[in-house]
């Protein structure tokens, strides 16, 4: 398995998570995404979108829906 990581997502975030996921054995790399910030790809359907909060996600479901749909 191998993580592809968005290069857009917070660099302090990305070397923190980075670490994490490398620790268990699976490589890394950094590349654009156009959907989420990390993705299986073994598994292109599988894509994560971390979130800061609980507040940041009713935010992008409430009052951004249509780019939370699209995205």
């Amino acid at each position: 398995m191998i993580i592809q990581i968005d290069t857009r997502e917070h660099k302090f975030e990305v070397a923190r998570i980075q670490r994490q996921i490398e620790r268990e054995g699976v490589e890394t790399f950094l590349s654009k995404l156009d959907v989420g910030d990390y993705m299986d790809t073994s598994n292109p359907t599988l894509s994560i979108d971390r979130k800061k909060n609980l507040q940041e996600l009713c935010s992008n479901v409430t009052q951004q829906h249509e780019r939370f749909k699209r995205e």
